[in-house]
């Protein structure tokens, strides 16, 4: 009777418990909405799903193994680390190894190279990964663009090679073990964007393309356009009377 009404309560609370390396981890949505996607926006939805997910593949959020990360109310992300995908490898008794590194032109030539390491006259065009397991006549092989992963900041910027490289690793690992068909890096996700009043934070590529001249012009241009419907009284359609009198704009622009 005991185990039962205990059961209830744990159902009733939505709260589970699994196993991860001989420890018992403990999630709950309030837990998850507290220490784990510390933002109160998140869905009962994503919520479950995360519990789930963490539970299914046995992964702790306590050691980073796993996030939930919600920007305001765009969609929830579940985010499994790096880390977590090679343990995820090396635990299962078929895996025996990896290579990985970059894709480089070089000399008018792709060339392969292993780890992050390029030369100056390099250019960088993405990453590969190569995953040997000992029931396969052939490993499992990942080539990655770097033009469609990266994200031009922060990391991105400041190390390309070793990103792309990760990029390509963990799309290798999942492909040779299909049990983690749905994890996956943050940096193989789209960029969740910053929302402020209703205006998103610029991309990279919008602060490094922004065009001064031609975003003044377009300024001038609108302000000119207010101007002139105002210019003009409203009146009523069928009768010509002066319903509102002219508008003045006062102040200008500065920039």
């Amino acid at each position: 009777m005991t185990n039962q009404v205990a059961n209830t309560n744990q159902t009733q609370s939505g709260a589970v418990s699994f196993e991860v390396n001989g420890e018992t981890i403990k999630l709950s949505p309030q837990i998850v909405r507290q220490y784990v996607a510390k933002n109160q926006n998140v869905t009962d939805d994503e919520v479950m799903y995360f519990m789930a997910l963490a539970k299914a593949q046995k992964l702790n959020p306590f050691t980073n193994d796993v996030y939930l990360v919600k920007y305001n109310n765009a969609p929830a992300q579940t985010i499994v680390s790096k880390k977590a995908f090679m343990e995820k490898a090396e635990a299962n008794e078929h895996y025996k190894g990896f290579e990985a590194g970059i894709v480089v032109m070089r000399d008018g030539q792709l060339v392969e190279q292993k780890g992050s390491l390029s030369l100056p006259t390099d250019e960088l065009i993405g990453g590969w990964a190569r995953i040997y397991r000992d029931d396969r006549d052939v490993p499992v092989e990942s080539v990655v663009s770097l033009k469609e992963y990266s994200k031009g900041q922060s990391t991105w910027k400041t190390m390309p090679a070793t990103m792309i490289r990760k990029v390509a690793l963990v799309n290798a690992i999942r492909e040779a073990f299909p049990s983690l068909g749905n994890l996956y890096d943050k940096d193989e996700l789209p960029e969740q964007r910053k929302e402020v009043n209703g205006v998103f934070e610029p991309t990279p590529d919008e602060i490094n393309n922004f065009d001064k001249q031609a975003y003044v012009e377009q300024r001038k241009a609108d302000f000119e356009k207010k101007r002139a419907e105002l210019s003009q009284p409203k009146a009523d359609a069928e009768t010509g009377e002066i319903l509102e009198p002219v508008a003045e704009m006062t102040g200008g622009l500065e920039f």
